[in-house]
């Protein structure tokens, strides 16, 4: 499990941008307590799902 803000780096996007979408339900998190956290396999499919999308940055700045 991952916490937002680890995914969040992983994704590239804030920490408050991931709690939104996971609020939305676009990502899949669980909360533990008072905080949310995903799985590894959750962040992947949800990268995947974004780097579709037309102005997406990739981690190293370039569009996809």
């Amino acid at each position: 499990m991952l916490s937002l803000a680890e995914a969040a780096e992983v994704l590239g996007v804030t920490r408050r941008n991931l709690s939104n979408q996971a609020k939305r339900g676009r990502i899949k998190a669980t909360m533990l307590g008072d905080r949310y956290v995903v799985t590894a396999a959750e962040v992947q499919r949800y990268q995947k799902e974004q780097a579709g999308k037309p102005g997406r940055k990739s981690k190293n700045g370039g569009e996809q």
